[in-house]
């Protein structure tokens, strides 16, 4: 309990440097992989032309990850979403070809222009990491404009990073409520943070109090660390789902 609150405070940026960073990366894993069960994954897979193609390529032995990584730059050339993002992977992580950041961007940018939710918030974080919160306005407006409620988080996330005040969080207050009410952990544990900022007001600082326990509950809720961790997004969503 302790070491999740810990995280959930330093994810927040509420919290000395020096205290413990283990209950940081599991609240943040929890927190991520909430967002990445919400993608359309198999959607995007179901639909992909070149489905058939895809299983010989990952039927192939790791010592030829080369060839497995030719195999699908062939198949996002020509029109493949999942290729697409599995191609973003392999130059994020250096899979079959040397680790390049910028293609891994141009790729998970292509990934998400065609539909793909996972490459968009691939691609939307990895924007927040480098600071360039305007551009991850403009990448999640029309998926917020959609109703995805990752994306509705995030926007009003990069929102409130670029702003930092009480006027800011008013804009960005329904947004924020709107996405925890369709179930997004962030969205409750940022909206709480703020509350109890006084950023709502002093009479809001109690309703704060009352989120972020439910937040820090949550993040230590053993049914709910089953859920969040199931399956490949036990990192954040940044690893090739395989």
């Amino acid at each position: 309990m302790q070491c999740i609150l810990c995280g959930a405070l330093r994810l927040i940026g509420r919290i000395p440097a020096f205290a413990p960073k283990e209950g940081e990366t599991q609240a943040a894993d929890r927190l991520d992989a909430w967002d990445y069960a919400e993608t359309n994954d198999w959607q995007i897979l179901n639909d992909d032309p070149h489905q058939a193609e895809l299983s010989p390529i990952f039927n192939r032995s790791p010592e030829r990850s080369e060839a497995r990584f030719e195999g699908l730059k062939s198949l996002a050339e020509r029109g493949s979403v999942w290729s697409m993002v599995l191609l973003g992977y392999c130059y994020l992580q250096g899979d079959g070809v040397g680790i390049d950041q910028e293609a891994a961007d141009t790729w998970f940018r292509k990934a998400a222009d065609n539909g793909s939710q996972r490459a968009l918030l691939i691609l939307g974080r990895r924007y927040w990491r480098r600071g360039w919160f305007t551009m991850g306005q403009t990448l999640f407006t029309d998926s917020a404009e959609k109703g995805w409620p990752p994306a509705v988080f995030w926007l009003a996330r990069c929102h409130l990073k670029r702003t930092r005040n009480r006027a800011g969080f008013r804009e960005v207050r329904p947004h924020l409520e709107w996405a925890m009410a369709a179930g997004s952990p962030a969205a409750k544990l940022v909206l709480s943070v703020n509350l109890l900022r006084g950023r709502g007001g002093v009479r809001d600082i109690p309703l704060g109090f009352r989120l972020f326990r439910e937040s820090v509950m949550w993040l230590v809720d053993e049914k709910a660390k089953d859920r969040a961790l199931k399956g490949e997004d036990q990192d954040g969503g940044e690893r090739m789902p395989v």
